[in-house]
């Protein structure tokens, strides 16, 4: 007879008491154990938020379907992949909502103890990309925030724009260089609230808010980088301001180009715009298109 940690035929209560102490007090030889995960131990997991935090990322509908599609089909077997737990449950919450749902009991090996800052490194059924971990980190405007992190590295180290990081590189970038600024926030922020009208005219927020908060690094006054990113999204902006300039050319450049835009002509005109805004010579729309239209007479 094979033995599992957490037995289905047991009560709720002794199946939720077996896995709260291994959850606390993890095997020592740190290999995985075999569990039966009956529907109401899932649900219970997954309702408990002292094991399964809200800031877990989205379910995935279409792997909800095929997982429990699997489960009442008799399909699902045990693969040797597991569910990982830390102080909480790291990966595993498709599984479990399948399991809940089919009414199937899931038999699978289990890790507990993971190192939770390693969590971003785990093989998973469904990759976690930097909007992902950022999400389950808890911070705010995580697909923005991430981008925006990402165009400050890239800035500050001088790497091509096309350089990939991966979602824990820019985890801990934020956590030690961006987290506690509030000049950074401050960017995201105001960058967020001028998506709508921004993106729409060809303006990324994430590309605006690492831009941005770029020129503050290199000692430009705070106050005025955050007047600029918050004028983008303000169509009741000065038509000649560079922020309205700067919309106004994108908009052009993206109808002409049938609404794509490349991120170096974007770039350039947002730094263009901003440092005529920092008090450099003024910008003007018709020279920033000439510019575009024939760079390498510029």
């Amino acid at each position: 007879m094979i033995h599992m940690a957490i037995d289905p035929v047991t009560s709720h209560r002794v199946q939720l008491e077996a896995l709260k102490k291994l959850i606390n007090n993890p095997p020592a030889n740190e290999c995985p154990v075999l569990c039966g995960i009956t529907p109401g131990l899932a649900r219970a997991i997954l309702d408990d938020k002292t094991i399964t935090p809200d800031r877990q990322r989205k379910i995935s509908t279409a792997k909800h379907k095929q997982y429990t599609s699997d489960m009442v089909e008799k399909r699902w077997s045990l693969l040797g992949d597991c569910l990982k737990f830390s102080h909480k449950l790291e990966d595993g919450q498709h599984r479990l909502k399948s399991c809940a749902d089919s009414g199937e009991v899931l038999k699978v090996h289990v890790m507990f103890g993971l190192d939770p800052d390693l969590f971003y490194r785990m093989d998973q059924g469904k990759v976690r990309d930097k909007k992902d971990v950022f999400t389950i980190e808890g911070i705010p405007y995580a697909s923005i925030t991430a981008g925006a992190v990402r165009w400050v590295k890239i800035l500050i180290e001088g790497k091509n724009r096309g350089t990939a990081y991966t979602p824990g590189e820019l985890l801990n970038f934020y956590r030690t260089d961006l987290a506690n600024k509030t000049g950074f926030s401050q960017c995201v922020s105001l960058a967020v609230k001028a998506k709508k009208t921004a993106k729409k005219e060809g303006i990324a927020p994430a590309h605006a808010a690492g831009i941005a908060y770029k020129a503050i690094l290199d000692g430009a006054k705070t106050n005025r980088v955050l007047q600029f990113i918050s004028q983008l999204g303000e169509l009741t902006a000065p038509p000649r301001c560079a922020a309205s300039v700067c919309r106004s050319v994108l908009k052009q450049l993206k109808d002409e180009r049938s609404g794509r835009l490349h991120e170096d002509i974007r770039g350039y005109c947002l730094a263009q715009c901003l440092a005529a805004h920092l008090g450099g010579p003024p910008i003007y729309q018709k020279d920033l298109l000439a510019w575009f239209n024939n760079p390498a007479g510029a």
